[in-house]
């Protein structure tokens, strides 16, 4: 029953527009952000008076970071945002967010996506002292995975914690190590509607940033088309 509340949780949040504020250690910024699952994403940073001073957009293709004053987009192949490489950390020092893909789609839009391995059924138990349901779930495609701890009455996760190497057997082992994990709070909503406005994401163990929904709402019939921008002639593009 787990499995399928949690499911039929994320659909309602496969698509989400709205505002948003993220604080790292160094700063607080306001975005307007539309996301959409599983690789879609057109986040506009602001300045005062709601002034747009970048954009991010990210589709299966490319990552760009578009800074208008200058007239520079910053590109970078999303393929290769998968992989955790020096070059992509380079990139990713750009951005107003760093945006790791393993995770980032499904930490901002809160969902679950318990789906294993083709004919395989997901390993659960319940944890008494945090009241969640964990679910072991490996990586489809190869080594590594998530271990996601969900909420027992509104079925929405409480944290995902990612694996890029061996999945632990079990939650919170001498070998429960994840290089990215997040952690949700501040709830608002009802039921399976319930959204966790904060997001906090941390990577080898320390804070990265919290991503906060200031606002937000259901995108019903996204268009992917809006995050398909190219730069035009008159834009310096920098390829990384």
């Amino acid at each position: 029953m787990v499995l399928r509340k949690a499911s039929t949780r994320d659909q309602f949040f496969q698509a989400l527009h709205g505002g948003s504020t993220v604080y790292t250690k160094d700063m607080s910024v306001d975005l307007s952000a539309a996301i959409i699952y599983p690789d879609h994403a057109r986040i506009e940073v602001e300045a005062a008076l709601g002034i747009k001073v970048a954009l991010l957009q990210i589709n299966p293709e490319w990552t760009i970071l578009f800074v208008p004053r200058k007239k520079q987009a910053f590109r970078f192949p999303t393929s290769e945002l998968y992989k955790n490489t020096k070059r992509r950390e380079r990139f990713l020092a750009l951005l107003p967010v760093p945006v790791y893909p393993e995770i980032f789609f499904e930490a901002v839009l809160t969902l679950a996506q318990l789906r294993g391995p083709q004919g395989k059924s997901l390993k659960c138990s319940y944890d008494k002292k945090m009241n969640a349901y964990l679910f072991r779930v490996p990586e489809l495609k190869g080594v590594g995975g998530r271990w996601v701890a969900i909420d027992p009455t509104r079925y929405l996760p409480v944290e995902i914690a990612y694996f890029d190497r061996a999945l632990p057997t079990k939650w919170g082992g001498e070998d429960f190590r994840p290089r990215l994990r997040a952690k949700f709070s501040k709830l608002t909503g009802q039921a399976l509607a319930t959204i966790p406005r904060q997001i906090e994401l941390f990577k080898n163990g320390v804070s990265e940033f919290r991503y906060v929904w200031r606002s937000a709402e259901s995108w019903t019939g996204a268009d992917k088309n809006a995050m398909n921008w190219r730069p035009t002639a008159s834009i310096k593009v920098i390829d990384y």
